[in-house]
């Protein structure tokens, strides 16, 4: 009779045991895809906003003849960075976004103006960067449209 309580009791240890290992991989398996939903949300966020400063130097190079602004000094490149807050709050910053307009190759024969735009989320080490080249040729008239579209990710 000894024998045998010594050995349930062996027993209940051994299950214990392996049940905690696999628990502990549960665990750390649920921890895993948590992180990459939020890298996942993260990236289409870092993506948004980059394409948020795309699309405002674009419609800004339409509604404005002298963007980006002169200054004293002719400039090639014009930089800016901006904060993009949430619709529903006007403190609530979402990420920002910085955007770099090169015009070296505005003129004839090439007639491009280049818009590379980096969004960064809030809170977070993601980065997405996309660079945009615009046609500006005369037949395209005040709609600039995009050429070549490159894009990139970092977290």
């Amino acid at each position: 009779m000894k024998r045998r309580r010594g050995f349930a009791l062996v027993l209940a240890l051994l299950i214990s045991t392996l049940l905690l290992v696999l628990g502990i991989g549960f665990m750390t398996k649920q921890s895993y895809r948590y992180r990459m939903a939020r890298l996942s949300a993260d990236a289409i966020a870092a993506k948004s906003l980059a394409m948020a400063g795309i699309e405002n130097s674009r419609v800004k190079m339409q509604h404005d003849l002298l963007y980006p602004p002169p200054d004293d000094r002719y400039h090639d490149e014009y930089s800016f960075r901006e904060s993009v807050y949430d619709l529903n709050s006007t403190t609530k910053e979402v990420g920002t976004y910085e955007v770099t307009v090169d015009r070296r190759w505005m003129e004839p024969p090439y007639e491009v103006i280049i818009i590379h735009s980096v969004g960064h989320p809030t809170d977070s080490k993601a980065r997405y960067s996309i660079r945009a080249e615009l046609d500006v040729g005369e037949t395209r008239g005040t709609f600039f449209q995009i050429v070549r579209l490159e894009e990139n990710s970092a977290y």
